[in-house]
């Protein structure tokens, strides 16, 4: 099966994507740098609400403490190309995640 092709249009991520984001993120954390392992949240690079899928594409593995920085406090991901994520932080803000 090719997991490119597995599309959910709910937030629902399913088995098979599970463990191919799995693999492919080797169980950590995709922000650069960071090795941490528990606790991950898969997260989507783009809106859930402004498109609707969840895909291969479009899901990384993010520790509690990044994730809360997309998700809470407006930092935004910068996808790296080399399957690691760096975060930008809001306008104003003076320190960097």
């Amino acid at each position: 099966m090719d997991v490119q092709s597995v599309v959910s249009t709910t937030r629902h991520v399913p088995n098979a994507l599970k463990i191919a984001i799995d693999e492919r993120d080797g169980g950590t954390c995709k922000v650069r740098g960071c090795d941490h392992s528990l606790g991950l949240e898969r997260h989507h690079t783009q809106l859930f609400a402004e498109h609707h899928l969840t895909t291969y594409e479009i899901l990384g593995d993010l520790c509690d403490e990044h994730h809360d920085l997309v998700t809470y406090r407006g930092y935004e991901i910068i996808d790296h190309g080399d399957s690691t994520w760096g975060l930008r932080p809001p306008r104003g803000h003076t320190n960097a995640a």
